[in-house]
């Protein structure tokens, strides 16, 4: 869930919060101002304190996603006894109306909740609250006491969302600052390593391309003429990994592109795939040494190549 999407989801349930405590104090307070009957005073303020507690839980993040169902089966049991308690009341049927509009807004988003679209749901729900705001807000106008509670709970709302949606934006930026920096530095690191394989990939090259040029240079003449494996370049090559700069695997290709021999031996098609690669091309088209890193089958490998120059007699 990307920041937004918790602060939107934050402010809705906390907005919801206040105004479902606000209910259910103005039902046990004043339950003459919006026209409760004393049938339904003890189930409106239950219903709006499980409004308040899912709020609490989904907003809050006290629980996780896997106990999404348990907080939407709390929310429709506050719903649902709000809704019930609507039916004694003695008030104006538009705010019976708005109120039941609201709730249902609040059911919808539980519905498109758990169906995985979180910040629909939040917009859907902030709707829902602001419908059962509205009449809670209305009659509480007729009692100085309601209207200084309903006016505080106001006043702390917009308190907490300024606090709260400032510092989460700051939290949050300091946290991608913070993964970029650590990005960064990584690549970095890497790069250097890579940088610093090649370098060791092109200077064992060379030393082996001395080494077969002075010690084989009838060997190098004749395979060049006549490409085929060879066990005394093998054998070479063995013999040299454990004295090179890098421990990568060594291969000797004749100016064809044709695998004479690799230690440790290298499946065809990654033999293929290295005759290929790019240094070798343009090693074989300078006729000079170089080196890039390739992947060859799964593995990510420091190329370097040098060509073997046999020394002839005087």
């Amino acid at each position: 869930m990307s920041s937004s999407a918790v602060q939107v989801r934050f402010a809705v349930e906390f907005a919801t919060f206040l105004v479902a405590i606000a209910g259910a104090a103005l039902v046990a307070l004043r339950p003459a101002l919006i026209g409760a009957s004393s049938r339904v005073r003890v189930i409106l303020p239950v219903g709006f304190v499980l409004i308040a507690v899912a709020a609490f839980l989904h907003g809050s993040l006290v629980v996780g996603s896997s106990a999404d169902g348990i907080v939407a089966t709390v929310r429709f049991a506050g719903i649902v006894l709000v809704a019930l308690s609507t039916i004694r009341w003695d008030t104006e049927p538009a705010f019976r109306s708005i109120l039941l509009g609201g709730l249902l807004l609040m059911a919808v988003a539980e519905v498109v909740g758990l169906a995985g679209s979180d910040m629909a749901a939040s917009w859907i729900r902030a709707g829902g609250t602001l419908c059962v705001a509205v009449v809670l807000f209305t009659p509480s106008r007729r009692s100085i006491p309601a209207r200084v509670v309903t006016s505080a709970a106001a006043t702390l709302l917009l308190v907490v969302l300024a606090v709260s949606v400032a510092l989460s934006a700051v939290i949050a930026n300091n946290v991608r600052d913070e993964a970029l920096r650590r990005v960064q530095a990584r690549a970095a690191t890497e790069r250097d390593q890579v940088d610093a394989a090649t370098r060791l990939a092109i200077r064992s090259a060379n030393l082996l391309a001395t080494a077969e040029a002075n010690a084989r240079a009838a060997l190098v003449t004749d395979l060049s003429v006549n490409p085929r494996p060879s066990d005394v370049i093998f054998q070479d090559l063995s013999q040299l990994a454990g004295n090179l700069f890098s421990t990568g695997p060594l291969a000797y290709l004749t100016d064809r592109s044709f695998v004479v021999a690799t230690f440790p031996q290298l499946a065809s098609t990654t033999a293929t795939q290295l005759s290929g690669s790019a240094p070798v091309r343009e090693a074989l088209q300078a006729n000079d040494a170089r080196s890039a890193p390739e992947v060859l089958g799964r593995q990510a490998l420091a190329v370097g190549v040098a060509p073997v120059r046999p020394v002839t007699a005087p």
